[in-house]
């Protein structure tokens, strides 16, 4: 079934909503207080303790719904990333619209409208409140996960995953937020 899915972003989904969903068949989210959702490949590395993992639980747990990670060298999931007022679009929406529509350089559009926004987080930093983040590893209070599920198209084009995701929960109530010292990885 997978191979037959070509958009990247859909086939992630596809693979999120199984795992989900067996999750909810099997009664395993009405268990579970937290649902934790990681990517592999960027979590394989020495960066990510279980220190760097409980640094979550350290904040009052009636103050956040959903905590997502950092990065060593700069923030690097921008694809997920939303905020109200700096980064309220997908980047990569913008960098093709700039560039087929209006003619502009690539670099020069990835630069603006990505590479802006790697930033280094410090690891004392107060907590980031977002629309939407994930940055490879993600922990989800599962009261808000009611009706949510991944998707990786919109409005027939390609989107991140995470965002329709985030939405959801934002409807049901949640709090999303970067925790600068739930560090997984260095950035690439």
């Amino acid at each position: 079934m997978l191979k037959y899915i070509s958009d990247r972003a859909v086939r992630i989904a596809y693979c999120r909503n199984h795992l989900l969903e067996t999750a909810r068949k099997n009664g395993w989210l009405a268990k579970a207080a937290y649902y934790l959702v990681l990517d592999v490949d960027v979590n394989a590395n020495n960066i990510l303790t279980l220190q760097n993992f409980l640094t979550n639980f350290e904040y009052d747990l009636s103050d956040w719904d959903v905590m997502t990670a950092s990065q060593v060298m700069g923030y690097y999931d921008i694809w997920a990333l939303r905020t109200k007022k700096v980064v309220n679009y997908d980047c990569w929406k913008m960098v093709g619209y700039y560039r087929d529509k209006l003619g502009y350089c690539q670099k020069s559009l990835v630069e603006r409208f990505v590479l802006a926004h790697k930033h280094t987080i410090p690891r004392d930093h107060k907590l980031i409140e977002v629309q939407s983040a994930f940055g490879g590893f993600a922990v989800y209070n599962t009261r808000y996960l009611n009706g949510c599920i991944y998707s990786g198209y919109e409005y027939q084009d390609s989107i991140c995953e995470h965002v329709p995701f985030h939405e959801c929960i934002r409807r049901n109530g949640g709090r999303i937020f970067i925790n600068p010292k739930f560090q997984n990885a260095y950035s690439n």
